[in-house]
């Protein structure tokens, strides 16, 4: 199956806003953000952040047009954190599940935070067996675990905590 990676734009922000909201009714676990507090923003907050200031940004991947996959970087704004970067809102719909997607978009994560930051740190439950597998295989290395990061409906869930560190890296 064809599909594009490419960075988002304000025009996408409708398109975002669909998947986002979907991905949070679809993979609660996977989001520290909830289908409510998400639903219940304005149109125009999903524009800002489509469009994005210059470090921070937003993959998709479109399959016939239609977006269809998302991964975002968002940059550390504080002066003692700006060397780092983290890993967001990482969503494949199943049709593009296991065809490379997913693969592509946090390739194009890092390709993009390799050029703004020393470090590009990642979450991911530590129950998603295919995404912590998928991590790794990019280079992230797990530094620790967080035990109850996240709560849904009275049940916890651990997140490992995960980074890519380039420094030394050719550039």
């Amino acid at each position: 199956m064809a599909f594009v990676v490419r960075r988002l734009t304000e025009d996408d922000a409708e398109a975002l806003r669909t998947l986002r909201l979907e991905a949070l009714q679809t993979v609660p676990e996977a989001f520290l953000s909830s289908y409510e507090e998400e639903a219940a923003k304005p149109f125009a907050w999903f524009r800002t952040v489509a469009r994005g200031p210059d470090r921070n940004a937003i993959f998709g991947a479109f399959e016939d047009g239609v977006l269809a996959g998302m991964a975002g970087f968002v940059a550390g704004e504080r002066v003692k954190e700006r060397h780092k970067g983290t890993l967001v809102g990482v969503y494949v719909r199943p049709s593009l599940q296991r065809q490379g997607a997913g693969r592509a978009l946090v390739e194009a994560v890092i390709a993009h935070a390799a050029t703004r930051v020393t470090v590009l740190e990642a979450t991911v439950s530590a129950s998603n067996h295919p995404a912590v597998a998928l991590y790794r295989s990019l280079g992230f290395i797990r530094f620790g675990t967080e035990p109850k990061a996240v709560q849904i409906g009275g049940r916890f869930l651990d997140n490992d905590l995960l980074q890519i560190d380039f420094s030394g890296r050719p550039s």
